[in-house]
C-alpha cells in the first residue's frame, strides 16, 4: 500500500508531532508499505528518510500553498493520506483543515486519516486566512463544518486520536465522528537501548555523578506548563525527609516555534528548584539530540514521575517511552483515567496537583522494593499493549484499508 503521510514538522525541529511522523513513517516502511512524508522546507537542512521518500515543497501551509500541496499528493500517487493534525504546528491556518475534502478530487482517490495530536485547531486571525476559510467553507459546503476542525470531522474516512479524552472533545463538535473513529495510543517515540545486565545503567549513573545507594526520579518530556514540571520539583523537595538520598533527573529541554507556549517557563523552574534546595539533588539534561542518549538517562534512573497537570493518558509518549524501559511510574490522576491504567498494578497514582501526595507516592516507592518490582513488572505489561509499535501500526493500518465514505 502506498501511504503518503502529511505533517508540517519533522526532524530536527523540536517538536513531539515531528517525531511521531519520523517514527510513524519508519515503521510503516518496516511493516512493508511504501511511504511517502510531506513536510516543511528548513532552510539549511536536507531531511533524510529511513527508506520512504521527502517531499519539503511546502513553506507556510497557508492558501498560497494549496496547489503545491494537491500537486505533492498527486505525484505519490497515494491509497492512503495520513494526516498528523495539531493546531499550532501549522501555525493555526486553517489551509490543512480542507485537506479531506479537496482530496476528493484526486486520482485515483485515497482514503483520508486525520490523527489528531491533541484537540487545539485553527485560529485564523489574519485577515485573508479568514476570508479564504469563508471561501473555502463556500466551496466544501457548510454542513458539518466546524471553525477549528474544518472539514476534517465531516470529511475524513477515519479519525484517530491518542486517548479517549480527545476523541469526547471532538465528539462534542461533531458528534457522528465517534461511527468512524478509533483510538490508537502514543507509541514510543525513541529508540529504546536494551541493558540486560546494567551496562549501560551504570556507565551512565556514574557520568552523571550518582552512587548505587541514590534513588535517581527521572521526568522526561518537555519543559512547558502542562507537564507539571511545579510539581515534580515540590514532590522531590518534599521527599527529601523521608528519602535523603533522592535526586530529580529532567531529561528534555524546551519545545522550539509553534509548541513554545513560555519561552521563560523554564528558567523559572530552575530558580523554583533552587529555592526549594535542589540545587545539589536537580540535574536538567536540556534538549537531547541522540535518542539513545536519552535511553541512557532513563536506563539510570529508579522511578518515572509523570506529574501531568491534566493526569496521565494514552496520547502520553512519554508514558510509552518509559515504560518500554520498564521503569516504575508515579503518575498523576485526572478527573478522568483511561481503563489501560491499573493503580499499583502499572502506576503509582496520585491527584493532579497534589504534590505531597506525590512526594509519599514517591517515598512509598523508595522505601519498598516488592512495590517497586510490581510496578516495573506493570511498565513492561503495559509496553507491550495497545501502546506498542506492534499494535500500533497493526491498528494504523486497518483504518488505512478501508474504502473512502461516499
Amino acid at each position: 500500500m502506498r501511504i503518503t503521510v502529511v505533517c508540517s514538522v519533522y526532524p530536527p525541529a523540536q517538536a513531539g508531532e515531528a517525531a511521531h511522523a519520523a517514527h510513524l513513517c519508519k515503521h510503516l516502511v518496516a511493516a512493508g508499505q511504501s511511504v511517502t512524508l510531506i513536510t516543511s522546507k528548513i532552510d539549511g537542512v536536507t531531511p533524510e528518510g529511513e527508506g520512504f521518500a521527502i517531499n519539503t515543497d511546502m513553506k507556510n501551509w497557508g492558501w498560497s500553498e494549496m496547489r503545491t500541496l494537491k500537486r505533492a499528493l498527486g505525484q505519490s500517487r497515494p491509497d492512503a493520506v495520513l494526516l498528523i493534525y495539531l493546531g499550532p504546528i501549522y501555525r493555526r491556518h486553517p489551509m490543512i483543515t480542507f485537506l479531506p475534502t479537496f482530496c476528493r478530487g484526486l486520482k485515483p482517490r485515497p482514503v483520508v486519516i486525520s490523527q489528531f495530536e491533541n484537540t487545539p485547531g485553527a485560529d485564523p486571525t489574519t485577515m485573508e486566512a479568514r476570508l479564504g476559510r469563508k471561501l473555502a467553507s463556500i466551496w466544501a459546503g457548510s454542513a458539518g463544518l466546524e471553525y477549528r476542525y474544518g472539514t476534517l470531522l465531516r470529511d475524513s474516512d477515519a479519525v484517530i486520536t491518542l486517548c479517549r479524552p480527545h476523541l469526547d472533545v471532538l465528539a462534542g463538535f461533531y458528534p457522528a465522528v465517534e461511527k468512524k473513529s478509533r483510538v490508537i495510543p502514543a507509541p514510543p517515540l525513541l529508540e529504546v537501548l536494551s541493558d540486560p545486565d546494567g551496562t549501560i545503567r551504570a556507565e551512565t549513573r556514574r557520568k552523571l555523578g550518582y552512587t548505587d545507594d541514590d534513588f535517581v526520579v527521572s521526568y522526561f518530556g518537555f519543559i512547558y506548563p502542562q507537564k507539571g514540571v511545579e510539581t515534580a520539583i515540590e514532590a522531590v523537595s518534599f521527599a527529601a525527609a523521608k528519602v535523603p538520598n533522592i535526586k530529580l533527573l529532567l531529561i528534555g529541554g524546551s519545545p522550539t516555534g509553534a509548541d513554545q507556549k513560555d519561552p521563560g517557563y523554564a528558567g523559572r523552574m530552575r530558580k523554583m528548584a533552587d529555592d526549594m534546595g535542589l540545587a545539589s539533588r536537580a540535574t536538567w539534561t536540556g534538549h537531547i539530540a541522540e535518542e539513545t542518549d536519552v535511553s541512557r538517562h532513563l536506563h539510570a534512573s529508579d522511578v518515572s514521575l509523570m506529574p501531568f497537570v491534566q493526569g496521565i493518558r494514552l496520547n502520553n509518549s512519554s508514558c510509552a517511552v518509559v515504560t518500554s524501559h520498564g521503569l516504575p511510574v508515579v503518575a498523576s490522576r485526572g478527573e478522568t483515567l483511561e481503563p489501560e491504567f491499573v493503580d499499583r498494578e502499572n502506576v503509582l497514582l496520585f491527584p493532579a496537583g497534589n504534590s505531597r501526595a506525590a512526594a509519599d507516592a514517591l517515598s512509598e516507592v523508595a522505601n519498598d522494593p516488592s512495590l517497586r518490582q510490581k510496578l516495573r513488572s506493570g511498565a513492561a505489561a503495559f509496553s507491550q499493549g495497545r501502546s506498542s509499535w506492534t499494535a500500533v501500526i497493526r491498528q494504523t493500518l486497518e483504518v488505512c484499508r478501508p474504502a473512502p465514505a461516499a
